[in-house]
């Protein structure tokens, strides 16, 4: 970047045109000095009375990040000219924090090196994720080195400007969810990081296959990546296509017997209508399923492969899902906080490294949370760093499976019976007693609104279905009284066992 400064205009064209004859005019523009941004920017600091030693503490530091040796030295020189400083004096602090700078990255990569090494005698089979973390790192730290580039950063400027300009709905990737997609205007198509902690079997991974069956047959221009650690391709394909087909994913998971038995033609039609819908998002690369058996469950490996499909299709939305967080390892790494924290940074970089929005389910340790308890952001297993990097923090959560007979979230429906006995041993149908799901929206960096939205969910296809405003009304009140009737029995329980004692 150079910058030219035209006497009496800032218009090039009124000032080539003032001379009559654009011949000369065009001759005296080449005349006019040119000055390169960083020799103006310090000049102008100069001009304003800036202390000379400020100035050099300001600018020292960009000239470090600079690539070249021979630009370095040379914006030295202008540097301890500008500012009347010794140019033995600016040379010698450039050195220094060059030797500085260069010091810590090697040290950072022998660091990496001695842990790789010991991680390949301990474990040699996991050699491909343990190189391939070691080189995750080494890249991080290696691009940390960049200097400043004006012309990216103004590329990047004028990116995000298009991009702007290009959306012409408020709505970015709707869900179908009403309420939801009112509350953060769908989800982000880039740069945000979810996550979703809850309980074991309280329906995180429910809740994911919903949102990515309904964002795929909403948002055309969508990919998703599912990268599931939790569950094998024939445990997790039977739900996802029962949440498409509303059928059982347990007749779904035994089709064939399903196809020839009592289910019949019904069954039929709709198993193979969802089979067709998921096999085309599949070919055409719009659903990347991915089990233990076809991609290891490491972060590095995780991003090689969002890299790749970038590659492939660099247009249109993309979304990739870990499920669940604490299966996924950083190998190489020795176990501890430590190392959970670096693997919450690596998540946290890849939206705005890939450009793309990024959702990974957490469960919640046992001893932090008793029945009853909602969770919370800060309750994340092992490490609240993940849940603190995120965008987004959705709690997940069951009262029927924390409470039982206890809970006050559930629903019934005639559409879904089963069959009791009464004290005298007779026989009846009923209607089920089925869980209300809370997503739970305690932190949101996207439009600052919190909220705690209620889903039915019919647990055998998988199917959530987000509650009318005025059952979300009804079902707060619900549990704005069960709680409070919980805390009045305890406080008699407790006045009760200190008059006993």
């Amino acid at each position: 970047v150079e910058i030219i400064v035209m006497p009496g205009t800032s218009d090039p064209d009124a000032y080539v045109r003032a001379f009559g004859d654009l011949r000369i005019g065009v001759s005296e523009f080449r005349k006019l000095v040119r000055t390169d941004l960083f020799t103006w920017k310090l000049r102008k600091e100069v001009e304003e009375g800036g202390d000379p030693y400020e100035i050099a503490k300001r600018t020292l530091p960009i000239i470090v990040n600079v690539p070249s040796n021979m630009d370095r030295l040379a914006m030295a020189d202008r540097l301890a000219e500008a500012t009347g400083l010794a140019r033995e004096f600016v040379q010698r602090e450039l050195l220094r924090l060059l030797d500085t700078n260069e010091m810590k990255v090697e040290e950072e990569l022998a660091a990496i090196a001695q842990q790789t090494v010991k991680a390949l005698q301990q474990n040699p089979k996991a050699m491909d994720a343990i190189l391939a973390t070691a080189a995750a790192r080494r890249d991080a730290i290696l691009e940390s080195k960049v200097g400043y580039d004006a012309r990216a950063n103004l590329k990047a400027f004028e990116t995000t400007i298009e991009k702007m300009e290009a959306a012409t709905d408020m709505f970015e990737l709707v869900t179908g969810y009403q309420i939801f997609d009112s509350l953060m205007g769908g989800v982000p198509k880039e740069g945000a990081l979810f996550t979703l902690p809850g309980k074991p079997f309280h329906g995180k991974s429910i809740l994911i296959d919903n949102f990515i069956v309904n964002m795929l047959r909403l948002n055309p221009n969508l990919q998703v990546m599912l990268h599931h650690v939790d569950d094998a391709a024939l445990l997790r394909i039977p739900r996802i296509l029962g949440i498409m087909s509303k059928l059982s994913s347990r007749s779904i998971s035994k089709a064939g017997t399903s196809r020839a038995g009592a289910f019949g033609e019904e069954f039929d039609e709709r198993y193979n209508k969802a089979v067709t819908e998921l096999r085309g998002w599949i070919a055409d690369e719009r659903l990347i399923l991915a089990d233990q058996a076809r991609l290891i469950g490491s972060l590095p490996a995780h991003e090689r492969w969002i890299k790749e499909i970038r590659r492939r299709n660099s247009h249109g939305s993309f979304i990739s899902i870990g499920d669940n967080f604490h299966l996924f390892d950083m190998p190489g790494m020795e176990p501890g906080e430590g190392k959970v924290r670096e693997m919450s940074k690596f998540i946290a970089g890849l939206p705005t490294k890939h450009g793309i929005t990024t959702m990974f389910t957490m469960e919640l340790p046992k001893d932090i949370l008793k029945p009853g308890t909602r969770p919370k952001y800060t309750d994340s297993k092992n490490s609240g760093g993940i849940a603190f990097d995120s965008k987004v923090n959705l709690n997940v959560y069951q009262e029927l499976q924390d409470l039982g007979d206890e809970s006050a979230l559930v629903w019934r429906s005639p559409d879904f019976m089963e069959e009791t006995i009464d004290p005298s041993g007779a026989t009846a149908m009923s209607e089920k007693v089925l869980p209300i799901i809370e997503a739970i929206i305690d932190k949101n960096k996207v439009t600052g609104l919190v909220k705690t939205i209620y889903y039915r969910l019919e647990p055998m296809s998988g199917v959530l279905e987000e509650c009318s405003s005025l059952e979300q009304i009804t079902l707060q009140t619900a549990m704005d009284a069960a709680r409070k009737e919980r805390r009045a029995a305890n406080k008699r329980s407790y006045a009760e066992n200190r008059r006993q004692f």
